[in-house]
């Protein structure tokens, strides 16, 4: 999660804790105040992607948190505690860069860019096909790893960062300086000059681009396209975390929720409001027979409920069999662990490359993760004894969830293929405003916009 995330988590999942605790002592008081968080925390995808992992995660313990009996304030005092040690040690202690491998590829076209007009001011008569041959074809496969390593990042990570968006509006920028510098090489050629410290700017994106640290700005002096879009270029790879003016048409308003947008999602035409209300009511639903089907561990009903029900049917359908079939061969692999490995400190070292494969698995494959996830949740419930009865009634109450969540999905369900036209049509639309905007007198500022719009429309077809 990034630092809003955690920040947001922290608080307000500590208060759904804290709610759902207190009123988990009774059937139906679980059961409503588990639906009214959940409807509130499934309605929060509006918001964006950022809010919608925040809510699913704020579901998933209060769906917990309702089939406990703890005191109230210090459970969810424990799960604000929680959160905040992991947003320290994600972010402080043991930082992560899930952006790393595509600011490195990007960095080095940059630096192959900076390597290839070094070779143009320094080139002489009889140089220049070489040179090109070279350089060029550094630059073009610095470029396709660095569009490889972005489609791989974004394949394995859902929603949207500042820095996901930036990187990728740098990886077409390097394309669009690539051709301004083959074009330098023919003027340079004919008597021409490059511009100054053109080689060091280009350096300086790279540097940026590795440390993240944001060094000092470059001076790049002159006018012209390759000199306008390499300082753009240099201020977004100098702070990657946000959206610099200068890429964002003048007249687009920053992005809110208003309340016109607001009463559209609230809607129970649209796909926001209808899955919200099949979620929750689903989970409430869940909890009921969580309780009745499994007292001993009613939460593993409500949380497959949670993790399965998707807004569209498919990937709905996809994912209950994953979850299923996940959890069996998982059950399995727990069995097998706690009737050979009789040592609780064995035991316990078993479940660490588990859990290193869960989080490594999770966003590649949900059936490696429930796989690796299983055998962990097993082995804590039935420390140190081989009860097949713990991994059997694991696998009932997730085929049990499964079965729930297919039923709610199977009401008023939201197709993609239907779905489909209008994201095309979108895209098409944005496509054709780019065209126009680009082939009359224009501010590049409105092209830059309308560029990204084309760019956001397809991703959302795709």
């Amino acid at each position: 999660a990034d630092r809003a995330g955690g920040e947001g988590a922290d608080g307000l999942g500590g208060v759904a804790v804290a709610v759902a605790t207190a009123h988990a002592p009774t059937v139906a008081t679980a059961a409503v105040v588990v639906a009214l968080i959940v409807f509130a925390a499934s309605f929060a995808r509006t918001l964006g992607a950022t809010t919608a992992s925040l809510g699913t995660s704020i579901a998933i313990a209060t769906a917990i948190a309702a089939s406990r009996r703890g005191p109230a304030l210090e459970e969810g005092a424990l799960f604000a505690a929680g959160v905040g040690w992991a947003a320290l040690s994600s972010t402080i202690t043991w930082p992560v860069w899930p952006h790393l491998p595509v600011r490195l590829a990007v960095g080095r076209v940059f630096d192959r860019l900076a390597g290839y007009v070094d070779a143009i001011e320094a080139g002489e008569p009889g140089q220049w096909a070489e040179l090109a041959r070279v350089h060029q074809r550094a630059v073009r496969a610095a470029l396709e790893k660095a569009r490889t390593t972005t489609l791989a990042l974004r394949a394995r990570r859902s929603g949207e960062t500042a820095a996901g968006a930036n990187l990728r509006v740098l990886v077409g920028a390097a394309e669009g300086l690539f051709f301004q510098v083959i074009a330098l090489a023919e003027r340079v050629e004919q008597g021409g000059a490059a511009p100054a410290g053109l080689p060091e700017a280009f350096r300086t994106i790279a540097r940026d681009l590795y440390t993240r640290r944001g060094g000092p700005a470059i001076a790049l002096a002159g006018e012209g396209e390759l000199v306008t879009l390499t300082r753009d270029v240099a201020e977004v790879a100098h702070d990657i975390d946000r959206m610099p003016a200068t890429l964002v048409a003048a007249d687009t308003p920053p992005p809110g929720l208003a309340w016109e947008a607001l009463r559209d999602a609230l809607s129970l035409r649209g796909p926001v409001a209808v899955h919200a209300l099949r979620v929750s009511v689903a989970a409430a639903l869940a909890i009921v027979v969580g309780r009745l089907a499994t007292p001993l561990h009613p939460t593993w009903v409500v949380v497959t409920v949670l993790a399965v029900l998707q807004p569209h049917l498919g990937p709905t359908l996809v994912r209950a069999a994953e979850r299923v079939v996940g959890t069996i061969v998982g059950a399995v692999i727990a069995l097998v662990a706690m009737a050979t490995l009789h040592s609780p400190l064995v035991l316990t070292l078993a479940m660490f490359p588990l859990s290193v494969a869960d989080v490594v698995t999770r966003p590649r494959s949900y059936r490696l993760f429930v796989l690796f996830l299983t055998p962990v949740f097993v082995i804590v419930t039935a420390f140190g004894h081989a009860d097949w009865h713990v991994a059997s009634a694991r696998i009932a109450d997730v085929a049990i969830g499964g079965a729930l969540a297919l039923l709610a999905a199977l009401v008023a369900p939201s197709h993609e293929r239907r779905r489909l036209p209008d994201a095309l049509a979108s895209a098409l639309d944005s496509v054709a405003r780019y065209a126009r905007l680009a082939a009359t007198p224009h501010d590049r500022a409105a092209v830059v916009g309308a560029r990204r719009e084309v760019g956001m429309t397809l991703e959302a077809a795709e």
